[in-house]
């Protein structure tokens, strides 16, 4: 790519740091990512911006971990920014949104049944 600076990516790269190579590189190729749907407005994320002050709660919870793969499964590089996912709660929040929903159910049912 043309205009291209590459001293602080053949640097990082000089001292092992393949992380801070691939920074250096993307900082310079890569300026905001827009995500736009019909459903929504469109997302606009700068991933080399300065990280938000304090932990963001939500991600905190989730905990999403990117790893990037070889086409063998080889995996290059792991990043869990907020720790590795431990426990799948998914089955915990279906159980939840059921009982919900059920509960919700029972108690239209029982008004209803009280007023008509």
């Amino acid at each position: 790519m043309p205009g291209l600076d590459l001293r602080a990516a053949f640097a990082s790269a000089a001292s092992g740091n393949w992380g801070g190579a691939a920074a250096a590189v993307g900082q310079q190729a890569i300026g905001t990512i827009v995500i736009r749907t019909q459903v929504g407005p469109p997302i606009v994320i700068d991933p080399f911006a300065p990280a938000a002050p304090g932990p963001n709660p939500l991600l905190a919870f989730i905990r999403p971990e990117v790893e990037i793969r070889s086409p063998s499964g080889e995996t290059f590089i792991a990043f869990a920014p907020y720790g590795a996912p431990s426990a799948n709660y998914f089955p915990w929040l279906v159980a939840g949104a059921v009982a919900l929903a059920v509960g919700t159910i029972t108690v239209i049912a029982w008004i209803a049944r009280r007023i008509g």
